[in-house]
């Protein structure tokens, strides 16, 4: 099995600071440190997600503004929710490129822009775009 101790630090997973190497070794010699790599991995993919679709966001119609809200915490129970998360997000987008399209123009564009997410993990995306000094829908405040 591989070592993945510089990967759980790199995802802040470590709870301990590095030993010396005296100190590791004779530790290693007494107890040996188990690490989860599914919680790693899962931590990652976690931390995916969100990244990936801002990501395709931002090159597909470099937006003035975007943001993207992971709401599956929301859906606990409900269809298409896992235990994991990253199922349901909100994406609030204002381009340029939305200006003089529909509303289902608009959504049309960005489903073709998360289609792998879309049919891989991500089960829902509400979606709010507008094109610059359109109004915005008021952001409901979470708690």
């Amino acid at each position: 099995m591989q070592n993945h101790g510089s990967l759980a630090q790199a995802c802040g997973l470590a709870q301990t600071p590095p030993k010396r190497k005296t100190e590791a070794k004779a530790e290693s010699k007494t107890e040996a440190k188990t690490i989860d790599p599914i919680a790693i991995i899962t931590q990652i993919e976690s931390m995916r997600t969100a990244d990936i679709i801002t990501e395709k966001l931002t090159k597909a119609f470099t937006p003035q503004s975007l943001s993207v809200e992971d709401e599956s915490n929301l859906h606990i129970g409900h269809a298409g929710h896992r235990p994991e998360g990253q199922t349901h997000y909100r994406v609030h987008i204002v381009s340029d490129a939305f200006a003089g399209k529909s509303r289902v123009e608009r959504h049309r564009m960005i489903n073709a822009a998360l289609a792998a997410e879309l049919a891989g993990g991500v089960h829902a995306l509400a979606l709010h775009a507008a094109a610059p000094g359109e109004p915005q829908p008021a952001r409901p405040a979470r708690t």
